[in-house]
């Protein structure tokens, strides 16, 4: 009868060193691949950095573009100005010219 039991709690032995085996394999498995998850978290992390500091990088290049066109805006309107005022100076002139050549005219035929 001890024969028998020592046989059975060797083989209960056996059975609990096998499934200490299991278990221990089965945490190295669930350690891996919490490891690599975690890898996954911090490339991804990673990559989403990048991204809102190049989308940063654009939203700033973007306003950079739009305050020179609106400078660019600013100073073409400022030049269209100056183009009417020389426009309507160039006209004043040509008037005077024509005055003084009428003068001129008079004065030659008078």
């Amino acid at each position: 009868l001890r024969l028998r039991y020592e046989k059975i709690i060797k083989q209960r032995d056996e059975e609990i060193d096998d499934l200490s085996e299991k278990l221990r394999l089965h945490d190295q498995k669930q350690h891996t691949l919490c490891d690599r998850l975690d890898e996954e978290v911090r490339r991804h992390q990673l990559e989403k950095t990048n991204l809102e500091q190049a989308i940063d990088a654009m939203q700033r290049k973007n306003n950079d573009l739009l305050e020179r066109n609106l400078d660019l805006e600013r100073k073409r309107a400022k030049m269209e100005f100056s183009l009417a005022e020389a426009e309507e100076e160039i006209q004043g002139l040509q008037a005077n010219l024509a005055e003084a050549n009428q003068e001129l005219y008079k004065i030659q035929e008078g």
